[in-house]
């Protein structure tokens, strides 16, 4: 895996470390975007929408750049986690996303973490 590659799902705050089967409870209630994430140079990178989510729902694209989160300019992918999974399901947010050239304003209303997002396929090595 290269070095800086970091991927999150929004409700879960690991990079690249095994996840257990069994989430502790308290992630049940939080809310969900359904996306994974990179910290690129330009920015916060989704690189998977995850199927039947508020994100492919809302038309977020793999490779838009996050750039706001509910006003809240994004200096790190760390961040994002805790602007989302803080909120409750059925909470709206207010995303600003760069895609290309163009800077898009986006309000989504965010759902609850499914049971299928417990299990997180480990990324492959760039060596594989």
């Amino acid at each position: 895996m290269t070095p800086g590659l970091m991927s999150l799902l929004l409700s879960t705050a690991i990079a690249s470390v095994p996840v257990p089967a069994e989430l502790p409870p308290d992630f049940r209630g939080k809310g969900y975007l359904g996306v994974q994430f990179t910290q690129q140079e330009a920015g916060v990178e989704i690189t998977s929408i995850m199927p039947k989510t508020a994100a492919f729902r809302s038309g977020l694209r793999k490779g838009d750049i996050l750039k706001r989160i509910n006003g809240t300019q994004l200096t790190g992918a760390v961040e994002v986690v805790p602007l989302i999974s803080g909120r409750r399901p059925g909470s709206v947010l207010f995303l600003e996303v760069q895609r290309g050239e163009l800077t898009l304003k986006m309000r989504i209303q965010i759902g609850d973490r499914p049971p299928e997002a417990d299990v997180i396929n480990e990324l492959p090595d760039d060596d594989d």
